[in-house]
């Protein structure tokens, strides 16, 4: 599992809590490219991703990671409830 988010004290909790699961493996992406550079190599089954990427685009990161790696599950979370973001998160 891939896990990217701007704010790196939740993404390192993020990380932390699902690497104490025996079958998870969690790996930090601390920007989209390096998320993409993951995806390209590792085709990972899920990956969490910010939608609120305000710098990159969570949105885009999305949409990128469908375009690379279909198979991949990507959940979405977001710290603000936005309908309109939330809504394109599942259109991407």
């Amino acid at each position: 599992m891939l896990v990217v988010d701007a704010n790196s004290v939740f993404r390192s909790g993020v990380v932390g809590l699902l690497s104490r699961e025996a079958d998870i493996r969690a790996i930090p992406c601390v920007s989209v490219d390096a998320l993409l550079g993951q995806v390209a190599e590792l085709r990972p089954a899920v990956v969490l991703v910010d939608v609120d990427l305000a710098l990159s685009g969570g949105i885009e990161a999305i949409a990128r990671v469908k375009l690379r790696a279909p198979a991949t599950e990507v959940v979405a979370i977001a710290t603000a409830p936005d309908r309109e973001l939330v809504l394109a998160a599942v259109r991407a």
